[in-house]
């Protein structure tokens, strides 16, 4: 004899305008992932060293200390790395921070920032 019961913590299963609360729910807006720059140079450098040796993030993590989504971010040009962070993930990839910096300025993504008066 099986019978099913609703067994845990449902919070909504009694709720009768459950729809009005999830219509009414903020939806998740995609982040924009931007084509170049600074900080898409850098996490493509970054990248491509993490592969020559042949890790993942995941290791990458653990040899830096670094929280993995950061690292994901770093690579896709969203975040913008300190220079402690820059030590860190070049420590991580067995590359000398300079090798690292110097690849990134000389990366076809690579766009050096401008201010509004047209130096930088």
């Amino acid at each position: 004899m099986s019978c099913a019961k609703n067994v845990g913590n449902h919070p909504l299963v009694n709720y009768r305008q459950w729809l009005t609360i999830i219509s009414t729910m903020a939806k998740r807006r995609k982040q924009v992932q931007p084509l170049s720059g600074l900080e898409k140079a850098f996490g493509e450098v970054m990248r491509a060293a993490r592969k020559e040796l042949g890790i993942s993030q995941m290791t990458l993590h653990v040899r830096t200390g670094l929280d993995r989504t950061f690292i994901s971010d770093l690579e896709r040009g969203i975040q913008c790395p300190s220079l402690r962070t820059i030590f860190r993930v070049a420590a991580g990839v067995e590359m000398n921070p300079g090798l690292m910096i110097r690849r990134t300025a000389e990366s076809p993504l690579f766009e050096f920032p401008v201010t509004e008066a047209g130096t930088a």
